[in-house]
């Protein structure tokens, strides 16, 4: 895409993969279609996103020895499998609790961590929603209830803050929807009772969130996340 910001999101479903996932576009639907939208006018897009507290990231860090993009081989020169077991996730006990927990990505040097999700692990390797290069540092992240609300609520009043702004698109993944427990609607609560009546805006649950990201070289870049708000104040 060159230096053109990508914002947007995978859509999702009730499927683990997100196997049964079809776009609509001029009534039709089809697995294989992306929908586009063209906002033009006075606009100044600024974006926004957050996945894990810096604080919920644990300093046990580990770096992908063997990968072929979506599929992570190894760990520390290690298999997936037995990496997970060293910091205490066992594949065996629940598949449903290996996709709930955020892995922190840092693809190269000097680039902010973004958050990936396995949601297939076996002895050949793991599955992950976006691709992991060789040579990218992971730490294992965690989520809970209030720092899901907490990092929400932090990143929306930085955007409300922005002067002239036309309104919000937003895209929180449906993992903090699940990490939310008893009640997956407490995130878009959030939302709505923060911005009132004050700015128009859009939210729904996404299964993957593309959204730039600056990084500490001041260097856009777009990236796609897991278990992420990301807003695009226009």
């Amino acid at each position: 895409s060159g230096s053109k910001p990508i914002f947007g999101t995978c859509v999702t479903d009730k499927t683990a993969a997100n196997l049964n996932c079809y776009p609509l576009y001029n009534g039709e639907a089809t697995p294989h279609n992306a929908s586009v939208m063209l906002v033009a006018g006075n606009i100044h897009p600024e974006f926004f996103w957050v996945s894990v507290d810096k604080d919920k990231i644990r300093q046990e860090k580990g770096i992908v020895t063997a990968s072929d993009g979506y599929i992570v081989r190894e760990i520390n020169d290690m298999p997936v499998i037995e990496y997970l077991k060293t910091i205490g996730i066992h594949t065996q006990d629940s598949i449903d609790g290996i996709q709930a927990v955020p892995f922190m990505i840092s693809m190269e040097e000097d680039c902010k961590p973004i958050a990936r999700t396995m949601w297939e692990v076996t002895e050949k390797g793991a599955r992950v929603k976006g691709a992991i290069p060789e040579g990218a540092v992971i730490a294992l992240g965690e989520m809970d209830f209030t720092g899901i609300l907490e990092t929400t609520t932090q990143t929306l009043l930085k955007a409300v803050e922005k002067e002239d702004t036309n309104g919000f698109l937003m895209f929180p993944c449906i993992a903090r929807a699940y990490a939310l427990g008893g009640d997956p609607l407490a995130e878009l609560d959030r939302i709505d009772t923060t911005i009132g009546d004050r700015t128009p805006y859009h939210a729904c649950y996404s299964a993957g969130e593309f959204c730039p990201v600056t990084e500490v070289n001041e260097r856009m870049v777009n990236r796609l996340h897991n278990f992420t708000y990301v807003l695009c104040a226009l």
